[in-house]
């Protein structure tokens, strides 16, 4: 037989340890991402049922205390249940009717005072103050923000159907989350040991505390906020006070942003309306107003609680912004912070 194919004893290739270490972290990375890339899809394909379920699991989380409170009361669980989602949601569609009416009937009135604003910004006392690129810039800032809000609401009305269902069934969800809380908990962890267990249901109790937390702040922070500009406003006689206040409450869910934005449209149209005095004088109040509220009011909400962080909250909010217009701007950091708490 020819020699050369004769088996032969071939040394095994020693693979370095760390190359070992980065192969086995390699397929479990890619792993983990073609697991999330499918759940993606799965959750874009049925929007509506996702949507719901984030709202449902906010408002759960939210109302935490108020279960707690009515469990040691005595109360069951289908009447715990059905007491919170009916409050939950009472409150949300009362809100949501309010603000979305106070929008849509002052809306152009406020697009045109903005408009003003901006003129009296280029012509007025402080137009030898500013340099003419900044108002450029806020003019054309002004002009994509009315083209955008003009599109998504637009995007809103045509989709009145579909956040009816959103909320229909995130209250349904809601209900049976809050009644059955327990026993699918119990379900969730039976595969593990009572350490385990514990362990999961202190991180549990940790994520879902801190999120009901950080939702219960910036509803709390966006009311305060809006109802001390109310008072300043009316003081001032600057007009549109109440679409003005808000504005500032529904721009108080879009962390860092929504705060910039609301305050330079106050300022717009109290500089068209009662001059430039009377807009510094609505600055500094709205300044010493809001560090205020930093000081004993946000920092006593915050302490415990889980945050949006700047690189959280930029890369949230245009996503929601693309998904799901107005809504998905005032929901995206709420949902990041909900899968950073799930995730942790």
């Amino acid at each position: 037989m020819d020699s050369r194919l004769e088996p032969t004893d071939v040394a095994p290739v020693a693979v370095p340890f760390w190359l070992q270490r980065l192969g086995a972290l390699g397929w479990r990375i890619l792993a983990v991402v073609a697991i999330l890339a499918v759940v993606a899809w799965v959750a874009w394909t049925i929007g509506t049922v996702t949507a719901a379920i984030a709202l449902s699991f906010l408002v759960s989380t939210t109302m935490l205390p108020v279960v707690d409170d009515l469990r040691r009361r005595g109360w069951g669980p289908s009447r715990i249940a059905a007491a919170a989602t009916l409050a939950a949601f009472g409150v949300v569609v009362l809100v949501l009717a309010v603000a979305a009416w106070v929008l849509v009937r002052y809306g152009p009135e406020l697009i045109t005072e903005i408009q003003r604003g901006i003129d009296s910004l280029q012509s007025g006392e402080l137009a030898s103050l500013i340099p003419t690129p900044v108002v450029d810039a806020i003019r054309d800032a002004a002009d994509a923000l009315r083209a955008w809000v003009a599109a998504n609401i637009g995007s809103v009305v045509g989709q009145v159907a579909n956040l009816v269902t959103v909320l229909l069934f995130g209250a349904f969800t809601t209900f049976y989350v809050l009644q059955d809380a327990g026993r699918g908990w119990r379900w969730l962890t039976q595969g593990l040991d009572d350490e385990r267990r514990e362990v999961a249901a202190r991180s549990a109790l940790r994520a879902t505390g801190g999120l009901g937390g950080y939702v219960r702040m910036v509803a709390i922070l966006a009311a305060a906020e809006a109802l001390v500009d109310l008072v300043f406003l009316l003081v001032l006689r600057v007009p549109l006070a109440v679409p003005l206040a808000t504005l500032v409450f529904a721009a108080g869910f879009v962390p860092y942003v929504g705060g910039v934005v609301a305050t330079a449209a106050l300022l717009l149209v109290a500089l068209a309306s009662i001059g430039s005095a009377g807009t510094a004088l609505l600055l500094g109040l709205i300044v010493v107003a809001n560090v205020l509220i930093e000081r004993f009011l946000a920092r006593p909400l915050r302490a415990g609680r889980n945050r949006a962080d700047p690189p959280v909250a930029l890369i949230a909010l245009p996503i929601g912004a693309y998904v799901a217009g107005l809504f998905g701007l005032v929901l995206a950091v709420p949902i990041a912070v909900a899968g950073l708490a799930i995730g942790s």
